[in-house]
């Protein structure tokens, strides 16, 4: 399994060795957005990084590409990041610039396809030229080729999203189905926390247009959803990693985190300032490191905070490289969507291995749940006139768990008892657990002693 997730590291790291496409960037900052843009009076440099520390304002782009065609040939400009608010095709015209066509996530028509702006252009250009804004970093990645080249880049490109969000869906079902099944919260908790990073990965994929066209939503909607992540990675974390004194602790440091959090995502929707965007992201990202680092200390003596480590590891570098690091252009790798997919991929792998343990788990721990209480009572020699109340009273069984108890002493299996009270099979094997972990059954001997010291107490 480790070496699985080494081998994905490797070939995530390695699609960062292709071949850039052939353009040269130039870019030039307006000092106003005003139509017509008067070339001469401009000052171009070199767009030497793809990701820039964020400024407000308008940014014209030249594009120049090397690739060679004659006029009548199509070419795509296609731009996959989704930190465009709005980018316009403008045309030359006597040393001034027109807009002619618009994209991005502050403008959208019903001709407009769905994910990543793109632009459909004459080949034999010198160059191209473009204006746009940022809603977050000053990254602008462009891809450049013909048409046809484009048209399988495409297909192949959608094969990958498919094959991911696919099997995201797979995962989540599967936990779904697991925690119907077995009642336990830790498979409701995972895949809500991976539903919340796989969605905040569609939202890097530009595929929330396919649902909506409100600006809103295509800009805003990431970091409520890394709350989210934080919030369910906390009960997730909690339930897998097992270190309730650790956990018990942090609540309080969860609630002010989701509460900071908002309020410097409020703060970024009311006036666009990007500091509080990245403040917001940072406190998400130090509470999932925050429950990394826990299960780093239990590495030792606990197998769960070991698979957490070794899953984990990936995706949370990758991801502080992409949401911290290239919004604020510090020095980085420069990780690009599909290489998170592949961290996210690894992590999903690995902790459905480990769920399917669990449940296999649950099964058996199922069976001796059952075979130890069933002994415990055996112990009785008329099970008819076992003192439940005292057991009760005793354990603080619920009336639901001492109806329970009563059938069972009668050598009810779990499909009678459930059929008897009109619940499920699966709610009669939940609170078998809960009558196990109350009355603390973990061996013959123990409910031998246990029965013992009930009768003795009753006597006195």
């Amino acid at each position: 399994m480790y070496r699985l997730l080494f081998l994905l590291l490797f070939l995530s790291l390695a699609e960062k060795g292709k071949a850039e496409l052939p353009c040269r960037i130039e870019y030039a900052r307006l000092p106003q957005m005003v139509w017509p843009l008067a070339l001469n009076t401009l000052h171009f440099k070199p767009y030497a990084t793809e990701a820039q520390a964020h400024r407000d304002g308008y940014y014209l782009f030249r594009i120049r590409p090397n690739i060679k065609t004659n006029g009548h040939q199509k070419l795509i400009l296609y731009f996959p990041t989704e930190h465009l608010s709005s980018i316009q095709l403008c045309k030359l015209d006597q040393n001034s610039l027109y807009p002619i066509d618009s994209a991005g996530n502050d403008y959208h028509s019903d001709i407009t396809p769905w994910g990543y702006p793109r632009f459909r252009v004459n080949g034999g250009a010198d160059a191209y030229y473009l204006v746009t804004s940022f809603k977050k970093a000053a990254y602008f990645p462009v891809e450049l080729m013909e048409e046809y080249q484009f048209r399988r880049f495409e297909v192949k490109g959608n094969f990958s999203l498919g094959m991911f969000y696919g099997l995201a869906t797979v995962i989540f079902i599967v936990n779904a189905l697991f925690f119907i099944f077995f009642r336990e919260r830790v498979f409701a908790y995972y895949g809500l926390f991976q539903a919340c990073i796989v969605t905040s990965i569609a939202c890097s994929d530009g595929l929330l247009t396919f649902f909506s066209n409100d600006p809103y939503l295509l800009n805003y909607a990431d970091i409520p959803l890394h709350i989210g992540a934080f919030v369910a990675g906390f009960f997730f974390s909690q339930h897998f990693i097992k270190a309730p004194e650790i956990f018990r602790k942090m609540r309080l440091v969860v609630i002010l985190a989701v509460i900071c959090s908002g309020l410097a995502w409020l703060l970024y929707v009311k006036n666009g300032n990007m500091l509080f965007y990245i403040m917001a992201e940072c406190i998400a990202l130090a509470m999932l490191t925050s429950y990394w680092l826990i299960a780093l200390i239990k590495f030792k003596h606990n197998e769960n905070a070991k698979t957490y480590v070794f899953a984990y590891s990936i995706y949370l570098f990758f991801a502080i490289e992409y949401y911290v690091f290239r919004q604020v252009g510090l020095p980085s790798i420069q990780i690009f969507s599909g290489q998170l997919k592949v961290s996210c991929v690894t992590e999903m792998i690995v902790f459905l291995y480990s769920m399917i343990q669990r449940a296999s788990l649950v099964l058996n721990e199922n069976r001796y749940f059952r075979q130890k209480i069933q002994e415990h009572l055996a112990e009785k020699a008329d099970p008819k006139e076992l003192d439940l109340q005292s057991l009760r009273d005793t354990y603080d069984l619920t009336d639901r768990e001492l109806e329970i108890l009563h059938f069972l002493a009668q050598g009810m299996s779990n499909p009678e008892i459930a059929e008897q009270i009109f619940i499920s099979v699966n709610t009669v094997k939940y609170h078998m657990r809960n009558i196990f972990m109350k009355m603390e059954i973990n061996s013959r001997n123990e409910a031998v002693t246990k029965l013992k010291s009930l009768s003795a107490h009753k006597n006195n």
